[in-house]
């Protein structure tokens, strides 16, 4: 498993793939787009819409819906000076 901290759900709705969920990171979920955009233009290219076919960036940019949510941690520290 890639990313087991993380949880996504890839969904198809209608001529978009919605990705939600929980990423662990953002340098993880980047990595996780950039994998999903990466077998989205390898496998599905000539199914994909797009009105330039010259332009596949854009086309996996208005295609694929990024709904992921990646939680920060805050640390407050209380410092006391001696």
């Amino acid at each position: 498993m890639l990313f087991p901290e993380s949880r996504l759900f890839l969904t198809p709705l209608k001529e978009q793939l919605v990705i939600k969920g929980q990423g662990e990171s953002r340098e993880e979920a980047a990595a996780i787009l950039q994998i999903v955009k990466s077998a989205m233009s390898k496998y599905f290219a000539d199914d994909l819409p797009c009105a330039d076919p010259t332009a596949p960036a854009e086309q996996l940019e208005n295609f694929i819906v990024n709904l992921i949510h990646v939680e920060t941690v805050s640390v407050s520290l209380k410092v006391q000076a001696v």
